[in-house]
């Protein structure tokens, strides 16, 4: 009996980690996504095999945030650099390149570019929600 109730633990353990997450419908935890590029050229190398442009992403999480304030909105911005930095690390050390099109600098400066519009959009929303609570609390 107890080998048949470990056995069972046992499968049941590697069984687990391959089911997916539940969460609430249509909920999220709140993220920005920051895009590491690592630039090659584009074309063909001398045998001939394609030479493509290698990016990673690093997720941001910030629902802990209150992204009304300075404070939450600068932490956002070091999360976002310290997610560039991480990502353009790892691209640097698994995807050497002789001749990069750009510097370990210039694709953290690109990552953390392009991820502004998100950052924008997630303070934006943060400020309409508390528009909105205000306008609800005051019915």
């Amino acid at each position: 009996m107890s080998r048949l109730l470990i056995a069972s633990a046992v499968a049941l353990a590697a069984v687990l980690p391959l089911a997916p997450a539940s969460a609430q419908p249509g909920f999220s935890e709140p993220s920005i996504t920051v895009t590491a590029p690592r630039m090659r050229n584009e074309g063909r190398s001398a045998s001939g095999a394609p030479i493509r442009t290698v990016e990673t992403d690093s997720v941001v999480y910030h629902g802990d945030l209150d992204l009304r304030t300075r404070a939450g909105r600068r932490e956002l911005d070091l999360r976002v650099e310290a997610a560039a930095e991480e990502a353009c690390g790892f691209l640097e050390q698994h995807y050497p390149m002789s001749e990069p099109l750009n510097t370990p600098r210039e694709c953290r400066n690109s990552a953390v570019n392009m991820a502004q519009a998100q950052v924008r959009d997630s303070v934006q929303r943060a400020a309409y929600y508390d528009a909105y609570m205000a306008a609800y609390d005051g019915e």
